[in-house]
């Protein structure tokens, strides 16, 4: 007998589905000569402290720092009857199959179910990206030895442990330092949470603390005989009046340059014209797709991770836990039928209807490809779906339909105009193709980029106008959004000075994974 052990009963009930033959018994599904059983998540959990011994039940900083030789873990109290399901199950088992999430939790959790009843039999990994019903038969045909996923184990298992022992030791630490100062409640400090914690309290003081102060912006309107357009003051390294960040302070400065330059003559220093293109952006992962939803639905991180996760269970998307925004090359050929259900689909039927199947974008790149690939539809057909369920579903569509448009093309203009010793900067852009930003607007503001220059060259003539000044204030940054704080935290690296620590940082993704960052900031909350 074969045994597949599901990280959760939704995944079992898929690979069932998968098997055929399904027949409900109790904990377990049987499919002819397969059995599909499944945890409710980790069945085990690490002890605490006074599980190894019981003076660690009165919390003193003399026992301080608390250690164990081996970590150990036991059966949580509502999973003891699916633990015992599963051990009588692996007494037949001629071999299991590990059905854990494809990603490094789900390997441990199904491997210390095992590890826990002492099984030494042959074990092999099916690796689910995706519900629907082809995924789950392509996946049933390619699995492979469970022995080659020892190190993604491992890495879950280290990463428990080093929870354990930050979080046991300093927050008994900081609550006994917190108790001599008066306070009674707990202090809690974690691998995560604190510095998570950390990025919003800095901000706040950034914010609280800062002080705006005015600096002035200047624009001329600039007389050419092919027409008229307008430039934006900059300052020469010999320029007086500037803060630190280059930007005009001195409104006696601001009004001298005004004098000196309305109404003179000057040239045109530099013209340059240049065809680019802008390619779509990526498909989502969980972090850039809770950035978006939490800009543009207001959603907040758990609520993204929750819908993309039932999305997922209803067979409609891939594996919502991904930290990738890439895709396999192989998967290429299956994208026109993906796209021809999304142009059935009622608010999707015009982007997918207008998509290009053989254009193959940045995204089908095998090699940046890591544990997932990006969260995409499967293509089965959605029914009964909640509102949030609905414009999640609405935006993965989206950023995956946006793959099979034409890049934008567009020629980005400069001009560089010298008039009476200073030099103003002009921006432009004219549109050749608008690609895929003909269906999805671009999300950066790109007003200096909205007017059309005239044709000109270096050295020719030209009139100043009178000059525009106007008066601005320096800005805080913005508080942190769920969204942002999700984005900084897999980028924490921008955020420290360290040299040796933000190259580590910067390697591993920042703190917390996909699957963890938005339990950690409900928890903070």
């Amino acid at each position: 007998m074969r045994l597949f052990i599901a990280e959760k009963p939704s995944l079992g009930r898929a690979i069932a589905a998968g098997l055929g033959e399904a027949e409900k018994r109790n904990g377990y599904i049987e499919c002819g000569p397969d059995i599909v059983t499944w945890c409710f998540g980790h069945l085990l959990e690490m002890d605490q402290p006074e599980a190894y011994d019981e003076k660690y039940k009165a919390w003193k900083k003399e026992d301080l720092p608390i250690l164990p030789n081996a970590f150990n873990a036991s059966v949580r109290k509502d999973a003891a009857a699916q633990m015992k399901i599963i051990g009588k199950l692996l007494q037949d088992a001629e071999c299991v199959v590990n059905a854990g999430d494809p990603d490094r939790e789900g390997q441990l959790l199904v491997d210390e179910v095992l590890e826990y009843h002492d099984y030494a039999g042959s074990c092999q990994r099916i690796w689910l990206a995706a519900l629907d019903d082809k995924s789950v038969k392509k996946a049933l045909s390619s699995m492979t030895d469970n022995n080659d996923y020892t190190g993604l184990r491992d890495a879950a298992r280290a990463r428990s442990q080093a929870d354990w022992l930050v979080g046991m030791n300093c927050t008994r630490a900081m609550t006994l330092k917190g108790r001599d100062a008066g306070n009674q409640g707990v202090l809690s400090l974690g691998r995560v949470q604190t510095p998570t914690l950390a990025l919003v309290v800095n901000r706040d003081l950034v914010i609280e603390n800062f002080k705006p102060h005015p600096y002035f912006t200047l624009h001329v309107e600039i007389l050419h005989e092919a027409g008229t357009f307008t430039g934006t003051f900059q300052p020469l390294d010999t320029q007086k009046g500037l803060d630190d960040q280059g930007r005009l302070i001195n409104p006696d400065e601001a009004f001298r340059i005004k004098k000196e330059v309305s109404g003179q003559a000057g040239k045109i220093i530099e013209a340059v014209t240049e065809k680019k293109k802008k390619n779509p952006p990526l498909p989502h992962c969980l972090s850039s797709l809770q950035k978006a939803a939490s800009a543009k639905l207001g959603m907040g991180a758990k609520q993204v991770l929750d819908v993309a996760q039932a999305l997922y269970e209803k067979k409609l998307t891939t594996y919502p836990r991904s930290d990738c925004r890439y895709l396999p090359d192989e998967q290429f050929q299956e994208a026109g039928n993906i796209l021809a259900a999304l142009a059935n689909l009622p608010g999707l039927e015009q982007i997918a209807e207008n998509t290009d199947c053989l254009i193959k974008s940045a995204a089908y790149d095998t090699k940046k490809v890591t544990a997932h690939h990006a969260i995409i539809p499967t293509g089965e057909t959605p029914s009964n779906l909640s509102d949030d369920e609905s414009v999640l579903y609405r935006m993965i569509a989206q950023s995956f339909c946006i793959q099979f448009y034409a890049a934008m093309e567009f020629e980005a203009q400069k001009i560089l105009t010298g008039i009476n010793n200073t030099v103003w900067k002009s921006t432009g852009r004219t549109i050749l193709n608008p690609g895929w930003t003909a269906f999805i607007r671009e999300q950066e503001d790109e007003a200096a980029e909205d007017q059309v220059l005239p044709g000109v060259h270096q050295n020719d003539n030209i009139t100043a106008a009178q000059v525009d000044i106007k008066s601005q204030k320096t800005k805080p940054p913005a508080k942190f959004t769920e969204g942002t704080l999700i984005e900084a935290m897999a980028n924490i690296h921008r955020f420290i000075e360290d040299a040796e620590a933000k190259k580590t940082l910067k390697e591993n993704e920042g703190i917390g994974t996909e699957a963890t960052r938005a339990g950690i900031i409900e928890t903070l909350k």
